[in-house]
C-alpha cells in the first residue's frame, strides 16, 4: 500500500507541474530531479538484465505509470520485522528457580523471567509454573511435588523494560499440605518402613502387594476431610486420610522400593498406576480401605477398573497410554 501511494503521489506532481508550467507560471522541471542522487547499495544487481528506463525528456508527459514509479519510487525499503526470541529458555530457568522454593517448601517464592518480546502475562506464568511440575527426576517425583501443593496465588505482575526485553516478576504465594520438617520425617520413616518389609529378593508383584497391604491393613477413611488428611505424612502417622492422602503415601512408598507408578485423577478422585513387568495396573488403596475384600482394587487391568474410576482426559488419551503400556488381565 505505502508503494502504491508514493507512486500516486508521484504522477500528481508530475501534472501539478505541467499545468502550472502551461499556465506560464513555473517553468518545466527535469523529472530527474526528484530522483535520490545516492545509489542504494545492492541496486546495481537488482537492475541487472532489466531494460532501462529513461526519464522523459524535458517538456514531456510520461508515458506509463511504471515509467512514473521508476522515475519518483522513494529510495527506501521498510526494516524487516523484528522476529521474536524462543524465551524457552528463560522459562526453563524461572521453573527451575520455582521449583527450588517449592522443594524447600517456602511460602513466598519469587520468580523473574526476562523476554525478548512482549507476552501474556498470565499465561507466561503458567508455562513457568507447569514446567516447574516436570523437571523432577521422574514422573512419579513430579507427582508427588504437584499434589502436595494445598494453594498457591501468584499475585501482581511487575514489568519492567530492560533494553530490548521485558522483565516480568511475581511474588508468589504458597501453601502446602505437609510442612518441609513433616516430608523430612516422613521420608525418615518410609525408609524404615521399606527396610522392615524385607522387599529384598521378591518379584515386582510381591513387592507391590507387600506395600499395598501396609498401605491399607489398619487404617481408616478421614470422612471429615481435613486439609492435613490431603497428605501423605498424616496417611502416614495418622493412619487416617483421604484418597490423596493414602495415594501419595502409596506413590513415595512405591517409589523407594523402585517400583513405577504415576498419580490418576478423575472425577473428584485420586489412585494409582503401577508398573509390574513393563505393564501398567490400577491400585485403589482408599476404596480397598473404604469396602474392599483385602485385594479387589490391587493391580487390577483397565476393563475390569474403568466401570466406575473415569480417568481425567490426559490419563486416558493414547498418548498416556502409549508411555504407560495398559495390562490386559488383572493379576488379582
Amino acid at each position: 500500500m505505502r508503494r502504491k501511494r508514493i507512486v500516486w503521489l508521484a504522477a500528481a506532481m508530475v501534472l501539478v507541474c505541467r499545468c502550472h508550467a502551461f499556465a506560464g507560471e513555473i517553468p518545466l522541471q527535469d523529472p530527474k530531479t526528484f530522483v535520490s542522487e545516492e545509489p542504494r547499495p545492492g541496486r546495481e544487481a537488482e537492475d541487472a538484465g532489466q531494460p532501462e528506463v529513461k526519464a522523459a525528456d524535458e517538456g514531456a508527459f510520461f508515458t506509463s505509470l511504471d515509467q512514473a514509479e521508476e522515475v519518483f519510487i522513494l529510495e527506501s525499503t521498510p526494516a524487516p520485522p523484528v522476529q521474536a526470541k524462543d524465551d524457552g529458555e528463560a522459562v526453563r530457568k524461572a521453573a527451575s528457580d520455582l521449583r527450588e522454593g517449592l522443594e524447600a517448601r517456602r511460602e513466598t517464592i519469587g520468580v523473574t523471567v526476562t523476554c525478548q518480546s512482549d507476552s501474556d502475562a498470565e499465561g507466561l506464568y503458567s508455562r513457568i509454573r507447569e514446567t516447574a511440575f516436570t523437571l523432577g527426576p521422574d514422573e512419579a517425583e513430579n507427582d508427588y511435588l504437584r499434589y502436595c501443593v494445598e494453594y498457591d496465588d501468584p499475585g501482581p505482575v511487575l514489568m519492567e523494560a530492560e533494553g530490548d526485553s521485558l522483565v516480568y516478576h511475581w511474588d508468589t504465594s504458597w501453601r502446602y499440605y505437609a510442612s518441609l520438617l513433616q516430608e523430612r520425617e516422613l521420608s525418615d520413616e518410609i525408609d524404615a518402613v521399606i527396610n522392615g518389609l524385607d522387599l529384598d529378593g521378591l518379584s515386582p508383584r510381591e513387592r507391590v502387594e507387600r506395600i499395598y497391604r501396609f498401605v491399607t491393613d489398619n487404617a481408616g477413611f478421614d470422612y471429615q476431610e481435613a486439609p492435613a488428611s490431603h497428605s501423605a505424612y498424616t496417611a502416614m502417622f495418622s493412619r487416617c486420610a483421604v484418597c490423596q492422602g493414602f495415594s501419595l503415601l502409596f506413590a513415595r512408598l512405591l517409589t523407594r522400593a523402585g517400583v513405577p507408578n504415576r498419580i490418576l485423577t478423575g472425577h473428584d478422585h485420586m489412585w494409582n498406576l503401577v508398573g509390574v513387568d513393563g505393564l501398567f495396573y490400577n491400585c485403589d488403596v482408599t476404596w480397598e480401605i473404604t469396602k474392599g475384600d483385602g485385594s479387589r482394587y490391587l493391580l487390577q487391568c483397565d476393563r475390569d477398573f474403568e466401570s466406575d474410576h473415569f480417568r481425567d482426559e490426559w490419563f486416558g488419551g493414547e498418548e498416556f497410554r502409549i508411555l504407560y503400556p495398559p495390562a490386559q488381565y488383572s493379576l488379582y
